[in-house]
């Protein structure tokens, strides 16, 4: 929890090292609140919220740029600078001093906006057509300028773009169209065999990566959908909380090389998929649900919207703003055949005598002898201050039983590092 696993480098005590995710710093204290989408189009981040679009710029001053339908399904995009949002079955574009609703095409209720290569997408809300404005121009619609995302017969939720393809995000399927190249009427066509008979489980459950999608489908299975290709990627635990409570929406950022893809809960910490190692971790404020609500890249960095107005800058601060980033592992049993053992010390194996809090870091430990339902209050010990490189963090005398498992809690606001080994002495 709030740590994932790496290979570890230059230390032959471990294979596997534990970094701490990323902090969050405060950065703006905005108007902004019930978020339903965020872009980041020129050099200005743009927020769907309580029916208005808002403008953010590098500063984190905020300003409300004009009325738009309020829904809970909203998309922002953007083409040639211009502002591009579908929200509420209607169509918006800013174009950097007014807010217009261009008509003038087929469709006359939208579900979505996406770009792909000049062009503005914009979906069918609840149907299966999807139109094209002129090139860099989304502010010129065409009525001719549409096609029917016909491959199977069930609505379309979204379209999303990656590298050539433009994908349409379908209840049931996904069909994979690309620009001919030809202006006009013709300028878009399905792919032969281009359709994918996996659905999106909602709206809000699909991002985009540089390589490619990652997606909840609507069978209750994490995917990556990349050149066309469909792999699964979640395992038994994720698809469980994904079908004992519906995901709020996915997202991406990224940390010292990592790529990761977070399906967000309401009631549960998140789930973190690392496409670097392709390994799974959680994220939480405290114990509870990670309250960051859409993650927007800009200006080099990553930044967390919460649903109260706050903005938060991702960092490796160690820290959620001023509070304690608790990381938490969790060990599988160590199990004897049944047979009844006692321990006689516990040694925990870290990155030690690093921190730079001017004192010693903590870690807390609890201990289980019934495979985890069950735990002994926390005992602390020193991980050392900056230069302290000989200690050790052993616990002595931890009991006796047939499954004994460890938690170990880190709170304090240092880059410590922990590793997926430990000694365990047995008496």
């Amino acid at each position: 929890m709030n740590l994932y696993p790496e290979q570890a480098a230059g230390d032959a005590r471990t294979l596997i090292a534990l970094r701490s995710v990323l902090g969050e710093e405060a950065f703006a204290d905005t108007e902004v609140s019930l978020i339903r989408a965020v872009g980041f189009v020129g050099n200005t981040i743009y927020v769907a919220a309580n029916g208005g679009l808002y403008s953010i710029d590098s500063g984190g001053s905020d300003t409300l740029l004009g009325a738009i339908a309020d829904s809970a399904d909203t998309t922002i995009s953007g083409n040639g600078g211009k502002v591009t949002i579908a929200a509420g079955g209607s169509y918006y574009v800013w174009d950097g001093s007014t807010l217009s609703s261009p008509s003038g095409g087929i469709l006359t209720s939208i579900g979505a906006v996406e770009y792909i290569e000049q062009y503005t997408i914009l979906l069918e809300k609840d149907g299966r057509r999807f139109e094209w404005t002129d090139p860099a121009d989304p502010e010129t619609r065409n009525a001719l300028y549409y096609t029917t995302a016909d491959g199977r017969n069930d609505k379309a939720l979204r379209a999303v773009a990656d590298q050539r393809y433009l994908y349409i995000m379908k209840e049931r399927s996904i069909e994979i169209w690309y620009n001919t190249g030809v202006s006009g009427s013709g300028a878009f066509v399905r792919l032969a065999g281009g359709v994918i008979d996996q659905g999106l489980k909602s709206y809000k459950l699909v991002t985009r990566f540089d390589q490619g999608l990652f997606f909840i489908g609507d069978d209750g299975v994490a995917y990556i959908l990349a050149g066309g290709q469909l792999q699964p990627v979640s395992t038994p635990p994720v698809n469980v909380d994904i079908e004992a409570s519906a995901p709020v929406n996915v997202g991406y950022y990224e940390d010292r090389g990592h790529k990761f893809c977070v399906i967000r809960f309401s009631d549960r910490a998140a789930w973190v998929y690392d496409l670097t190692t392709l390994l799974w971790h959680r994220r939480a404020t405290g114990q509870d649900a990670w309250d960051t609500y859409e993650i927007i890249a800009a200006w080099g960095d990553y930044y967390a919207f919460k649903n109260d107005g706050n903005v938060y800058r991702m960092v490796r601060s160690d820290a959620d703003v001023s509070g304690a980033l608790t990381r938490r592992m969790v060990s599988k049993p160590l199990y004897m055949g049944g047979n009844k053992f006692s321990v006689a010390e516990f040694e925990l194996l870290a990155r030690i005598g690093r921190s730079d809090l001017s004192r010693d870091a903590k870690a807390m430990l609890r201990v289980s002898w019934d495979g985890g339902n069950t735990w002994s209050q926390e005992t602390e010990r020193s991980l050392g201050d900056l230069g302290d490189y000989s200690v050790r963090a052993v616990w002595r005398r931890l009991g006796r039983g047939v499954q004994f498992a460890v938690e170990v809690k880190v709170t304090d606001a240092a880059d410590i590092t922990l590793y997926s080994d430990a000694n365990v002495r047995l008496a």
